[in-house]
């Protein structure tokens, strides 16, 4: 099967990018004919699938708005990619290489999927609410309704699309993690040698874009809660702003609370560096008030760190297989999570073991790559 990606861009800092290399190549490895189109993200080296398994291409921008991506050579390339596709997979909305992808798949005559990766969700519409509800109105629903299908993460994305108003059908398919990758890198980060810690320090880390939506603003004061009444306890907090000056924001509000000295801010981390830390580190924490699917707390649990998550990062089966500890996206929820994975060493390994269980039984990429080819030759007609 030919398949042809879109994406708006692949920097490190976006989530996406690192759910369309692995798929692409996961889709390659079992014998497809896999292309990426991407465009320019000003600043950014991009993260490209492995070149021996799937030909990407990147555009330049016309007009340097960085999220819109408008790309009069992304539109060219597009065109002719499109004609040699048998299927055009779109991942994340609301931008110019979206709109663009669906308009000229129908155009061609090519069935084309969307994923809006958390985008359906109620905290990413409100932001600019209005000016989103105009702009699918006018440019993207109406492309969504004639899609071969939407691509939900969860159940939880299925509802957000209906309740949406979207007609398409809608398939599950999650997102996952190359486990064979991630145990290439064995290092365990010292994290008590490299901060200075005393040996029963306990470590949380939290990776990923330092941005409002992450929830670091209930992060900190659930974190200055728990040191009252555990001092040994050091909070990491991986990842950057883009240059928007909300770093900033998070390291005032960490001295207001009076937690900066117990904190570090390490800035965006990647590659083995990452999965040193995530090794290293007894327990990751990801606060946010809206998630499609992430990538890193499924890498976290791919590396036996125990998650806490708030209930809209959309993985609630680590509640079942107690994989972790779910809260609500508050200060006291969240204190509380932390404060149970405190207690036990003997737990937060069980807790990750268990996480790795998971994900080895339902979120690696060879998995779902398999599960995405049945999606997609359904769409096919009859005898193609």
């Amino acid at each position: 099967m030919r398949i042809l990606h879109v994406i708006r861009g692949l920097a490190n800092s976006s989530g996406t990018t690192h759910i369309v290399g692995p798929l692409a190549e996961a889709q390659a490895r079992q014998g497809h004919q896999v292309k990426v189109l991407f465009v320019e993200k000003s600043g950014s080296r991009p993260v490209r699938p492995d070149p021996s398994l799937v030909e990407s291409h990147e555009f330049p921008l016309t007009i340097p708005t960085q999220h819109v991506g408008w790309s009069r050579a992304f539109a060219r390339g597009f065109r002719t990619a499109v004609r040699d596709a048998d299927v055009v997979h779109i991942h994340a909305i609301w931008n110019f290489p979206t709109w663009y992808a669906m308009r000229g798949s129908l155009r061609a005559g090519v069935p084309y999927v969307v994923a809006p990766q958390g985008s359906l969700e109620d905290w990413a519409l409100n932001r600019s609410r209005r000016l989103k509800r105009l702009y699918a109105t006018l440019a993207e629903k109406p492309y969504f309704d004639r899609a071969a299908a939407m691509q939900a993460l969860t159940q939880t994305e299925v509802e957000q699309c209906r309740r949406f108003g979207i007609r398409a059908p809608v398939t599950i398919l999650p997102n996952g993690v190359d486990l064979d990758a991630i145990d290439r890198y064995t290092h365990v980060a010292d994290l008590r040698a490299e901060f200075a810690l005393s040996p029963e320090t306990v470590v949380f880390i939290f990776l990923g874009r330092v941005f409002p939506k992450k929830g670091l603003d209930i992060l900190i004061p659930a974190f200055a809660r728990l040191t009252a009444s555990r001092p040994d306890v050091l909070l990491l907090i991986a990842g950057h702003d883009a240059g928007s000056g909300y770093r900033r924001e998070m390291e005032q509000l960490a001295v207001a609370h009076g937690v900066a000295p117990r904190m570090r801010f390490l800035g965006e981390v990647s590659g083995r560096r990452k999965f040193e830390l995530l090794r290293g580190a007894d327990v990751f924490v990801l606060s946010s008030y809206s998630e499609g699917l992430p990538v890193a707390a499924l890498e976290a649990m791919a590396c036996r760190c125990p998650v806490v998550l708030t209930r809209h990062c959309n993985l609630d089966d680590i509640g079942a297989r107690e994989a972790g500890w779910l809260v609500e996206p508050r200060a006291d929820s969240l204190c509380g999570a932390l404060q149970s994975a405190c207690e036990s060493v003997h737990e937060r390994r069980r807790r990750g073991s268990n996480g790795r269980a998971l994900v080895e039984d339902r979120y690696t990429w060879g998995q779902i790559a398999r599960e995405s080819i049945l999606s997609y030759r359904s769409y096919q007609p009859r005898g193609h």
